[in-house]
C-alpha cells in the first residue's frame, strides 16, 4: 500500500493495462489501407520499401544511405525520360483500375482482377525508376515516424544499444585520424582540450576553457582511468602554455610525473615538482602572519576538536607567527622552515624567550610591542594551565615534520651560509604559486595517499589553501590567472575548499578540474560543476542521479566548523536531482538530460560503459550530452 503522495516506481509504470487511443486506431487503419493500395497499384514500390527497410535495419546504416537508391532512380528516370518513366510506373495501376471499373457487377469485376496481372513480366519492371524514388521516400518517412514514436514512448531511438547505426566511411576515416593524432599527445583544441572521440560522429569530445572555468568533475569507478582522462585536459592546458597546478592524491608516484614532464618538455613549459631537488615549498615563509596562520589552520584536521579549542589554537598561532615574523630569528632573516619554528614555540617557555628578542619597533601591520607582549603573556598563561589546548596542532605538526615529505616544507632543503635565503640547494627559488601564475609554470604536488598517508593530505590542504588565497588576491586586483587547477583524488580535501576554488574559477579565468573515484564525493560535487565527465562504468549513485533524477545525493558528513580565518569557502548545501540539470551551478534548471517519462536509459548507459568509454555532460553555455565516446588513451 502506498500513499497518494508517493510516486510509483519506473518499473510499475508499464504494468498497468492501457487502452489504445483513437488516434492509434486510425493510424493502424490508415497503414492497412496504404498497404492494400500499394499491393494493387504500386507492387514494386512496396517490395522495394520492404527490402530497403530490412537492409537498413540489418545493416544498421544511417537513413542517409537512402539517398543512394533515390539518386539511382532519379538518374534512371532522367535517362529514359520523365514521361516514359511515369507511364511505366502507372501502367500497372491503370490495368487494375480498368478491371475494377469495367462492365458487370462488382463481384464479376473482382473475378476479372487476376487478369490485370497477366504478363506482369512486361509491365512490372517499367515501374523500377520511379519506384526507387518512391520507396526511398517512403522508407525515410517510416523511419522518421518510428523514431518519433519511440521518443514519445520514452525509449531511446539511437546510439546506445546494440541497434545503433554504423558510423559510415567518412565518420570512420575521421575517427581513425583523430585516434592517430591524439595517441601522439595532440589533445589541445583551439579553445580547450580533447578528452575523447565520439564514436557516432568521429568528432572530438572536447571541453572548452570557458566551460571548464565553472568546474569540471571527472568521475568513475577506476581511479587510474579517471586520472588518465584528467591528464588529457591537463596536457592540453600545458600545450596552450597555461599555468597548471596539479595536486595529485590518487596515483602512485611517477604515474603522472613522467607524462607531465614529457608534455612540459615538448611545450617548453617550466616544471616545478614538490619533493625533488628544486621542489621546496613553504607558503608561510616570508608571508603576512595572518595569511600564514590561515594557511596552516586550513591544512590541519579539526575533526573531533571543539570550537573553543579551535578558537584558542587560532589565536595562539596568530600570535606565535607574529612573534616569528618580528624577531631577528624569524624567517625574514634566515631560511628556517616556519613549521619548525612554530613547533618549537608551542611551549610557553620557548615563546617567552623568543618574545624577549623583540626589537623596540615593529612593522606597521603588526601589533605594537606592548599589545603583542600582553597577548602572548595571556595565551602562554592559559597554555600553562591547560597544555592540551594546542595538542591537535602539536601532534599534527610533529607527524608532518617527521614524514618523508615534511623535509621539503621549507624555503630551502640544504641552506648554506653563503646562499641567499630565497634560493634552494639547486639554485632555484622555492615553489611559489603566485610566481607560477606570473611565469606560467607547471607545478606538481605528488601526494598519493596510499604512499604518503596523512602527511600527503595535510600538504594538499595547505597547497589548496595557498591557491585559494593567491587566486583571491588575483581576483581583487582584476588579474586573470589563465590557469588550470587539477585536484586528483579530491575527496580527500575539505568540501569548503573545493567550493571556494569553483567559485574563483570564473572570476580569475581558472579552469578547475576535480577527479575522483569516490561515489559520495562525485554525487556531492555533481551539482556544483558545469561539466561532468564519466570515465568507464559510472558510480551507481551518480548514474542514478544523472539518469533518472529520482535520487537525492547521500547525506553529507557532519560539517566541521573551521577556525577563524580559515581560507576556505562555505559549506555546500544539500545536492538534489534538479541541481545537475541547472543552466548554471546552483541555479534553477533550464534543460534536462533525461527523456520525458524516463525509462532510466541514461543511467543504464552510464553504468554499462566500457572501461575506455566516456560520457560528457555540459550545462552552460551550450548544453551538450555526449554518450558512447571513446577515451583518448
Amino acid at each position: 500500500m502506498i500513499g497518494t503522495a508517493e510516486r510509483a516506481s519506473w518499473r510499475s509504470r508499464y504494468l498497468a493495462l492501457q487502452t489504445a487511443p483513437p488516434r492509434s486506431e486510425l493510424a493502424a487503419g490508415a497503414a492497412v489501407a496504404a498497404l492494400l493500395a500499394q499491393l494493387l497499384f504500386a507492387q514494386l514500390t512496396l517490395a522495394l520499401a520492404i527490402c530497403l527497410m530490412l537492409i537498413g535495419r540489418v545493416g544498421r546504416w544511417r537513413p542517409l544511405w537512402l539517398a543512394v537508391p533515390a539518386v539511382a532512380g532519379l538518374a534512371w528516370m532522367l535517362t529514359t525520360g520523365v514521361r516514359p518513366a511515369v507511364y511505366g510506373y502507372l501502367i500497372g495501376g491503370g490495368r487494375v483500375i480498368t478491371s475494377l471499373t469495367g462492365p458487370g457487377s462488382a463481384l464479376a469485376r473482382l473475378g476479372h482482377l487476376p487478369d490485370a496481372f497477366r504478363r506482369w513480366q512486361q509491365w512490372l519492371p517499367r515501374q523500377l525508376p520511379l519506384a526507387l524514388l518512391a520507396a526511398s521516400a517512403q522508407t525515410a518517412g517510416l523511419t522518421v515516424l518510428r523514431r518519433a514514436g519511440q521518443l514519445r514512448s520514452g525509449r531511446l531511438p539511437h546510439s546506445t544499444g546494440p541497434r545503433r547505426c554504423r558510423p559510415g566511411l567518412i565518420v570512420a576515416a575521421r575517427r581513425r585520424y583523430l585516434v592517430a593524432t591524439t595517441s601522439r599527445g595532440e589533445v589541445a583544441t583551439s579553445d580547450g582540450g580533447c578528452v575523447g572521440i565520439a564514436d557516432g560522429t568521429g568528432r572530438r569530445a572536447a571541453i572548452s576553457w570557458r566551460e571548464a572555468e565553472s568546474g569540471v568533475l571527472c568521475a568513475g569507478q577506476d581511479a587510474a582511468a579517471v586520472a588518465a582522462t584528467g591528464l588529457e585536459l591537463a596536457t592540453a592546458a600545458i600545450q596552450h602554455r597555461k599555468t597548471v597546478i596539479v595536486i595529485d592524491l590518487a596515483s602512485r608516484a611517477g604515474r603522472l610525473a613522467d607524462p607531465i614532464a614529457q608534455a612540459c618538455a615538448a611545450a617548453g613549459a617550466p616544471l616545478r615538482c614538490f619533493g625533488d631537488l628544486a621542489g621546496c615549498y613553504d607558503p608561510a615563509w616570508g608571508a603576512d602572519p595572518a595569511r600564514s596562520a590561515a594557511l596552516i589552520l586550513a591544512a590541519l584536521d579539526w575533526n573531533g576538536v571543539s570550537h573553543a579549542q579551535q578558537r584558542f589554537c587560532a589565536d595562539y598561532l596568530n600570535a606565535v607567527l607574529a612573534v616569528i615574523a618580528a624577531t631577528p630569528g624569524g624567517p625574514a632573516r634566515q631560511p628556517v622552515a616556519v613549521l619548525d619554528e612554530l613547533a618549537d614555540l608551542l611551549h610557553p617557555e620557548a615563546l617567552r624567550a623568543r618574545l624577549r628578542l623583540l626589537p623596540g619597533y615593529l612593522p606597521g601591520h603588526l601589533p605594537g610591542p606592548d599589545a603583542l607582549t600582553g597577548q602572548v603573556a595571556d595565551l602562554a598563561g592559559q597554555l600553562e594551565v591547560s597544555p592540551a589546548l594546542v595538542a591537535p596542532v602539536a601532534s599534527q605538526l610533529t607527524g608532518l615534520r617527521s614524514a618523508a615529505l615534511g623535509h621539503w616544507l621549507g624555503p630551502a632543503r640544504s641552506p648554506g651560509p653563503a646562499r641567499p635565503a630565497n634560493v634552494t640547494a639547486s639554485g632555484q627559488a622555492p615553489i611559489s604559486l603566485g610566481r607560477a601564475l606570473v611565469d606560467r609554470q607547471v607545478v606538481l604536488f605528488p601526494l598519493d595517499r596510499s604512499v604518503h598517508g596523512r602527511a600527503g593530505v595535510t600538504i594538499a590542504r595547505l597547497a589548496a589553501a595557498d591557491l585559494i588565497a593567491t587566486l583571491t588576491e588575483a581576483a581583487a586586483q582584476a588579474r586573470s590567472g589563465d590557469c588550470l587547477t587539477w585536484i586528483n583524488g579530491c575527496e580527500a580535501l575539505d568540501p569548503r575548499q573545493l567550493t571556494a576554488l569553483l567559485a574563483l574559477g570564473s572570476a580569475t579565468g581558472t579552469a578547475v578540474l576535480l577527479s575522483t573515484a569516490a561515489e559520495r564525493a562525485a554525487v556531492r560535487l555533481a551539482g556544483e560543476v558545469n561539466v561532468i565527465v564519466v570515465r568507464g562504468p559510472a558510480p551507481p549513485a551518480l548514474a542514478r542521479l544523472l539518469g533518472t533524477g529520482d535520487l537525492v545525493g547521500p547525506a553529507h558528513d557532519p560539517p566541521t566548523a573551521g577556525p577563524p580565518g580559515w581560507v576556505t569557502g562555505q559549506q555546500p548545501g544539500q545536492i538534489t536531482a534538479d541541481a545537475i540539470t541547472a543552466s548554471e551551478p546552483g541555479q534553477l534548471p533550464r534543460i534536462s538530460f533525461r527523456t520525458e517519462d524516463s525509462t532510466r536509459w541514461m543511467a543504464d548507459t552510464l553504468l554499462g560503459q566500457q572501461p575506455d568509454a566516456l560520457g560528457v555532460l555540459v550545462r552552460n553555455p551550450r548544453p551538450r550530452l555526449l554518450l558512447g565516446c571513446r577515451a583518448v588513451r
